[in-house]
């Protein structure tokens, strides 16, 4: 939602920040290139694993245009929370 929005982006950005090639987006050309530029994107594919107030992880997931299957586009979680995967899981 618009309400949590910036909180994914800023954890998105987080997570990917030491990847080899990611190039930071400011919230707006992030959700341009993300959500808005996806004619069929389903907010209900998103996945967002909440500790508390704040957002641990998130999975930006998507339908194919072909079938009935979709896709993973990006796993993020950010560096305070890895290795807790179990702990994530669970809040599924």
């Amino acid at each position: 939602s618009d309400l949590h929005g910036p909180a994914v982006h800023a954890a998105f950005e987080e997570a990917f920040v030491s990847e080899w090639g990611h190039q930071t987006q400011e919230y707006a050309e992030w959700l341009e290139k993300k959500i808005v530029a996806h004619a069929r994107f389903d907010p209900e594919l998103v996945v967002v694993v909440w500790d508390g107030d704040e957002v641990a992880g998130l999975s930006l997931n998507y339908d194919k245009r072909m079938g009935d299957w979709g896709w993973i586009a990006n796993l993020a979680v950010r560096p305070a929370w890895r290795r807790r995967a179990q702990l994530l899981l669970a809040r599924l």
